[in-house]
């Protein structure tokens, strides 16, 4: 299993109407903004160049993320068999997986893991099951 890019970062934001300003100036571009009641999130989606980058702000006090400190949340990496990798870390003992795979706010697979001896958490991403599914402003 190989990481072949990285997909995004993840920022957990206390308002994401506040700290969208920043980032805009800094030249992000928001492509989308998506509020997902089923977990207590709200998620604004920008870019730079190549590079995208998620705000996360909690919207409920059973959200997952509720507890995290604000700043980087996670760090997600592309990686074209999710279900591979998910099978593969969840048996090296260097990695701590946190569940099993799930469908992502985009629509694709993912699962979550640590690097031991590291609080940094990975998301491993992996391509949309159905091609086009999400209207043109989700296709990153």
């Amino acid at each position: 299993m190989r990481a072949e890019k990285l997909d995004h970062l993840g920022i957990k934001v206390t308002s994401i109407d506040t700290a969208l300003p920043a980032y805009v100036k800094l030249g992000f571009r928001m492509v989308a903004r998506r509020l997902f009641p089923e977990v207590g999130m709200e998620i604004a989606f920008l870019e730079l160049g190549s590079l995208r980058m998620e705000l996360l702000e909690t919207k409920s006090p059973n959200a997952p993320i509720r507890t995290a400190p604000e700043g980087l949340h996670h760090m997600a990496f592309f990686c074209a068999d999710v279900s591979g990798a998910f099978q593969e870390l969840s048996q090296d003992p260097r990695y701590t997986v946190l569940g099993p795979p799930f469908t992502g706010a985009l629509g694709n697979p993912v699962f979550l893991c640590r690097v031991n001896g590291s609080n940094t958490l990975l998301e491993m991403v992996g391509t949309a099951r159905v091609p086009n599914e999400e209207p043109e402003i989700w296709r990153w």
